[in-house]
This record gives structure tokens, sequence and C-alpha cells, in this order.
């Protein structure tokens, strides 16, 4: 038994060292780390003129938490029988109210995570090219050559493609920061930017590291990198909802889902049919990552 685990150790970690050396000499990285960034300023740019066109030089105190948006509430308005009550992670979203320098470095109007956002996005599609190297090209007669463990080459991919979606999320909000001040300066509006914008905050940091995670797993399924991204994406999104504070848009068609989750399954809680909905595609993803890494053919 610990001969096993030194050997399944010894192989993740000669997976990860072929994985970051290899995904060191990529030029498609460092052009989606530029487009990710030139990304995250244009989008922030439009946050800043709206703003400044609505005239608030002095940002507003920050969103309070409002239970009125909650699936909770969303839940009970569709009449869904509550026996053992919603999570309490979900009973609490911030309301999207202006917030002043924070408001205009997560996005504005486009979105209140946004520099997370185009963060996990690039994440989530290199990690379906570092996945999809293997087989589109060719790369895995050489990679399970030299790595006959393809379950370790496929959870090394995914942590990279995670740690690559966080220093991601880092650049992204740091750019987003100094966007800002550039709108505000060139506008001659004197905006609070406190420092502490600049940095990531744990949620996007998480979400773009999963969508970055669940890349790799998806393109080993769905093959195609645009499709994978998507699917990427939708995951992250779906967790997002899940969060303390949320402001996902896709929290009212989670509740839609569980009502009729609920509806339809008899003796189904409504904790059990949110849990599922949470678990179980990530499951099935995950599951079937894991299932065509070990027999898709390489040729």
């Amino acid at each position: 038994m610990s001969w096993s685990l030194l050997a399944t150790a010894s192989g993740l970690i000669g997976a990860l060292k072929y994985e970051l050396v290899r995904l060191g000499n990529l030029r498609s990285l460092r052009g989606a780390a530029f487009f990710a960034f030139l990304g995250s300023a244009i989008l922030t740019l439009p946050a800043a003129r709206h703003m400044v066109g609505l005239a608030h030089p002095a940002p507003p105190g920050p969103p309070v938490p409002t239970p009125s948006l909650s699936l909770l509430s969303l839940a009970a308005s569709a009449n869904v029988p509550s026996a053992s009550g919603w999570s309490t992670a979900l009973l609490h979203q911030y309301s999207p109210m202006h917030g002043g320098g924070a408001w205009v470095v997560n996005g504005g109007i486009v979105g209140m995570v946004l520099p997370g956002a185009v963060a996990a996005g690039t994440a989530a599609w290199l990690g379906a090219t570092s996945i999809g190297y293997e087989y589109r090209y060719g790369g895995g007669l050489l990679t399970f050559a030299l790595l006959p463990r393809r379950f370790s080459v496929l959870v090394a991919k995914a942590v990279v493609a995670a740690f690559v979606g966080v220093l991601l999320c880092f650049g992204t909000t740091v750019v987003a920061y100094w966007t800002a001040r550039l709108g505000f300066k060139v506008s001659g509006v004197e905006v609070a930017l406190p420092s502490q914008l600049m940095l990531a905050g744990w949620c996007p940091l998480a979400l773009a590291a999963l969508c970055g995670a669940l890349g790799v797993v998806g393109g080993a399924v769905l093959r195609l990198r645009l499709l994978t991204t998507a699917v990427a994406l939708a995951g992250g999104a779906l967790v997002a909802v899940f969060l303390p504070r949320s402001t996902s848009l896709a929290m009212p068609y989670v509740a839609e889902a569980a009502r009729r989750a609920v509806r339809l399954t008899p003796g189904i809680t409504d904790t059990a049919a949110l849990s599922l909905l949470l678990a179980f595609p990530l499951a099935v993803l995950m599951l079937s990552g894991v299932l065509a890494v070990r027999r898709r053919r390489v040729v």
C-alpha cells in the first residue's frame, strides 16, 4: 500500500514538473494572458465612464446584504414546500448597488466580478487547450510514454490550469484597478480607489481556479475548446450561486430547477435538491473526464 502511494505521488510530481515545463514554452499562454489583461482593461473603461456620467465623484456606501433576492425567497414565491430549510450560505446576497471605485474595478454594470470572469474564461480555454494538445496533435504519444499514469497527467494539468487561473485573476484585477484610475484621471474626476482593490477576493480567485480545472477535465470529454470553455464557465457560474453574498444572475434559474426537482421527486427535501443540482453535474463531468483520459486512444 505504501509503495503504491509513493508511486502515485512520484508520478503526480513528475507530471506536474512536465506540465510546468511544457506550459512555460507555450506561446499561446502569453497570448491568452495578454488578451485577458486587455479584455479586463477594455471592459473597465466603460464602467469608469459610466460612473463619471452619473456624476458620482464620491463613492457611496458599500452594498448591504439583502435577503429579498435569495434562493429562499425565490423558492417561497414559487410555493416550494420547505422541509429542512435552505442552506444558510444562500440566504443572503449583495445587491448590485453602485459601489464607487469598487463598482468600477469590478466591471460596473457589465458584471460585479468582471476581472475574475475574464480570468476564469481564459483559464478554462487554456485548460481545454492543454488536454486537447495531447490528442489533437499527437502530443500524448510522448506524454503518456514518459508518464504512463494518465490519471496523474490529468490531475497535474488541472492543478496547473487552476494555478494559472489564480495568477490571471490577480493580474486582471490589477489591470482593472489601474485602468479605472487612468479613466478617472483623464476625466478629471476624483474617485476614491483604495489600494486594497488591487487584490482579488477569494471568491473570484477560487472560481478562476475551478474554471481552469474544469477546462482540463471537460476538454478530455468534449474535445472542442470553445464548447469546453462554455461548459467550464457554466460550472463556475453554478458554483457561484452557492457562494456567500452571491450576486449571480443564475440564482433564479437554480431556484426554479430546485422547485421542479422537489415537485417531481417524492420525498426529496429542498436542501437535498440544491445539493444534487450542485454536485451531480460536476461529478458527472469529473468522472467522464477521468474515464475519457484512461480509455481514449492517442493517434
